[in-house]
């Protein structure tokens, strides 16, 4: 523990701070924890649509993007939506017992 002295010449001793468990990638918990929160632009991204956005998760990624109307339209008519797509039934096919 560590401690500091104080006006009146006393040691004052502070608690030991909490260890705050780092979650990686891998980790059950990880997406759980990943999808419960947005991401931090969506605001920004609320107020320059009028309210008019979505969310998308780009191929590759695992990560929510707040996009326009316009910007998921060509998503999901540009071939990511479709990749993206068959990136979780193949993750889904290696959780698969059979």
């Amino acid at each position: 523990m560590g401690g500091n002295i104080n006006r009146k010449g006393r040691i004052r001793y502070s608690r030991p701070r909490k260890m705050t468990q780092l979650i990686l990638p891998g980790d059950p918990l990880f997406y759980r924890t990943l999808y419960q929160s947005l991401p931090p632009n969506w605001r920004q991204v609320a107020a320059a649509t009028g309210g008019e956005f979505t969310f998308i998760v780009r191929p590759g990624s695992d990560v929510m993007e707040p996009v326009s109307q316009a910007e998921a339209r060509d998503y999901l008519n540009s071939g990511e939506y479709e990749a993206r797509e068959a990136e979780i039934i193949e993750a889904d096919a290696d959780w698969m017992v059979f």
